[in-house]
C-alpha cells in the first residue's frame, strides 16, 4: 500500500495463465505512458464508443465464449493497442468506465474476452499510441478488424462511407487502396450504405446460420436504384 497526498493505493499481485506473476498498482502515475507497454488493472482501459465493429455479440455468441475460455487457458495473448483518454471523452463514459484512463484502438474482441465479461484476469497487457488525428485511428482499425475477423456488412458500410467524409470524398479507388479491399467490394458497400437501417442489418451475415444461402446481391441491387 502507498500514500500520494490524501491518496491511498495499493499494489495487487496477478497470476496469469500463462505462467507469468505481475504487480499492478492501482496508481494512474504508475502506468504505461506513450510508447510504453505495460500491464495496467482491468478498469483502466475502456473500449472505443466509435469503433467500426459495432456488432460485437460479446455475450451471446459461442464465439466469445471460446475466445474467452481460449485466454483463461494461455493467457491474453496479443497486447492491445489503447490510446490514452482525453478529459472530454472522460466525462462522457458510460459509468461502468468512469476509472478508465485509456481507450481501445486494436484488440476490442480481446479486451471483452479478457476482462470481466470473459476470462476475468483482472489485468491487461497494453502498448499506448498516440495518434494525431482521429480519421487515422478509425483507419486504422477498419483495416486491422478486415484482417483479423472481417467486420459484417451494415459495418463495413457505414465505415467506408465515414473514412470517405474524413478524407474529402476520396475516389472509390483511392479508398480501396486505404483499406486493402477490392473496388468492387468497396462500391458495392458504399452502395448499401445508402439503404434504411432496418434493411441494412438483413445484410449482416452473422444473423444468420452457416447452412443458409447468404448473399448481398439483392441488396446492392436494391441499394443502386434511384
Amino acid at each position: 500500500i502507498a500514500q500520494e497526498g490524501n491518496m491511498t493505493y495499493s499494489e495487487t499481485t496477478f497470476q496469469l495463465p500463462d505462467g507469468r506473476t505481475v504487480q499492478v498498482s492501482d496508481d494512474p502515475a504508475t502506468w504505461p505512458k506513450i510508447g510504453e507497454t505495460g500491464f495496467v488493472p482491468d478498469f483502466a482501459v475502456a473500449p472505443d464508443p466509435v469503433q467500426p465493429r459495432r456488432t460485437l455479440g460479446i455475450t451471446e455468441t459461442d464465439e466469445h465464449a471460446s475466445f474467452a475460455k481460449s485466454i483463461k487457458t494461455h493467457g491474453q495473448g496479443m497486447i492491445m493497442q489503447v490510446r490514452p483518454l482525453t478529459d472530454d471523452q472522460k466525462r462522457i463514459l458510460p459509468t461502468e468506465y468512469k476509472g478508465a484512463t485509456y481507450r481501445i484502438v486494436d484488440g476490442e474482441r480481446r479486451f471483452h474476452a479478457t476482462g470481466k465479461e470473459g476470462a476475468n484476469l483482472g489485468v491487461y497487457e497494453i502498448t499506448v499510441r498516440n495518434y494525431a488525428e482521429e480519421r487515422t485511428v478509425f483507419l486504422q482499425q477498419v483495416v486491422l478488424n478486415t484482417m483479423q475477423e472481417p467486420l459484417n456488412s451494415p459495418d463495413l458500410a457505414r465505415a467506408l462511407v465515414r473514412i470517405r467524409r474524413d478524407f474529402e470524398g476520396i475516389s472509390v479507388s483511392a479508398l480501396a487502396e486505404k483499406v486493402n479491399m477490392s473496388q468492387s467490394l468497396v462500391n458495392d458497400h458504399i452502395h448499401l450504405a445508402n439503404l434504411p437501417d432496418d434493411l441494412l442489418e438483413l445484410t449482416d451475415r452473422s444473423k444468420y446460420k452457416k447452412s443458409e444461402r447468404f448473399t448481398t446481391k439483392p441488396a446492392v441491387a436494391l441499394s443502386k436504384i434511384g
